[in-house]
């Protein structure tokens, strides 16, 4: 092994425990090049003392299998906060995204595949730079909060798989321009919607039965709203300061549902 400047570095930001980890621990073997190379900066190993890494290639072998297994999940908090982060790729294994688990982050893009049924509960809120995401035709459910105040973020597309649209889940996305909500959605959560203030059009499935409390609250350019004859119940200031609410299309809307506003 080469003990190069450039391997060094690898160890910053390791955690104490990992620079302190006994040699007999079973871990990939990349891990085991950057502890081993710790050590040899920190001088509690020498090169002489070297065999005590060859003599571990095989349980290392072994680790690094365990550790290339699939992931399923990507856990709550995971990457919260890391506002360096710009890019993530999500493999196929996935089937669930956790709460908070990029919020804060500095993403752009994301394509959540096919895998994905569930995006947990402010899974990516506050990531101020995303402007593209893909959801996958395997989600059925899109959490609370979900997207919060990605203010760049342009489009979105809910495909025909998701049921739920939860309370806030797109709120203050500022740059959110229109918005097409697939067939299978049953219910826009309260305040799911609230404060698009660049929003102009909605299409909005047919299974759609209600429409929750503020769910389009404060949609300051929203005056193309499809709402299908599936709707029975739009909750209270759903469309409150938005344009659409002063067209006749909506009024008429309201008295022939004896909707009371």
């Amino acid at each position: 092994m080469d003990f190069t400047d450039s391997m060094l570095l690898q160890t910053q930001g390791l955690p104490l425990m990992l620079m302190q980890a006994e040699f007999e621990t079973e871990l990939p073997t990349e891990l085991w090049t950057v502890i081993v190379s710790t050590y040899v900066r920190e001088g509690q190993l020498n090169k002489d003392n070297f065999v005590v890494w060859m003599k571990t290639r095989q349980v290392c072998r072994r680790a690094r299998a365990e550790a290339d297994m699939a992931v399923t999940s990507i856990g709550e908090n995971a990457f919260c906060g890391c506002k360096s982060l710009t890019f993530v790729s999500i493999p196929e294994s996935v089937t669930s995204i956790g709460n908070y688990a990029f919020d804060s982050c500095s993403l752009t893009s994301v394509t959540i595949p096919n895998s994905v049924t569930i995006i947990g509960f402010s899974a990516f809120s506050c990531c101020h730079m995303l402007s593209s995401v893909v959801i996958s035709n395997s989600v059925t459910r899109i959490c609370e909060t979900s997207f919060y105040n990605c203010g760049k973020l342009v489009y979105v597309i809910i495909p025909d798989s998701v049921t739920h649209i939860d309370y806030g889940a797109f709120r203050d996305c500022s740059g959110l321009t229109s918005v097409t909500i697939g067939e299978s959605v049953t219910t826009i959560g309260t305040q799911a919607f609230w404060g698009c203030s660049k929003l102009t059009s909605v299409i909005i499935g047919d299974a759609v039965t209600s429409i929750g409390i503020r769910a389009f609250y404060a949609c300051k350019l929203l005056t193309d709203v499809t709402i299908p004859d599936s709707v029975i119940s739009i909750g209270q200031y759903a469309f409150a300061f938005t344009p659409y609410r002063k067209k006749m299309e909506w009024q008429a809307l309201a008295e022939r549902n004896n909707w009371v506003l």
